[in-house]
């Protein structure tokens, strides 16, 4: 896969910033492509697709990542609230959360890891 193939890390994060509005089908004013290229005849709208890559990829996370995820960005919990919920710090938190959204790139990509 080309590096102009594979869905950028700001891509994801906004996916994931807009994940209720991604949900719901509609496009945010600030709308950022990813894995949309030409309109299909299926009915299925590039959006759809990009939901059902996201979501796929959260959940093939380790459950506790998956767990911050879903908290923080599906559910929109306060930072506290997920702390609490997780019994974690807040350096943890954001360990998580980059190892987890580095997680969801790879999966998005095909990229794996080196054993």
């Amino acid at each position: 896969m080309s590096n102009e193939d594979r869905v950028a890390l700001s891509t994801i994060l906004h996916w994931l910033e807009n994940y209720d509005v991604l949900k719901a089908g509609d496009i945010p004013p600030e709308a950022i492509g990813g894995n949309s290229g030409q309109k299909s005849y299926d009915g299925v709208k590039a959006s759809r697709l990009n939901m059902i890559m996201l979501d796929k990829a959260i959940d093939d996370l380790p459950i506790e990542l998956r767990a911050l995820i879903c908290s923080r960005y599906k559910f929109r919990r306060y930072r506290r609230e997920t702390l609490k919920l997780l019994g974690i710090s807040v350096p943890t938190y954001y360990e998580w959360t980059k190892k987890a959204i580095r997680m969801i790139y790879k999966d998005l990509n095909g990229i794996k890891d080196k054993v």
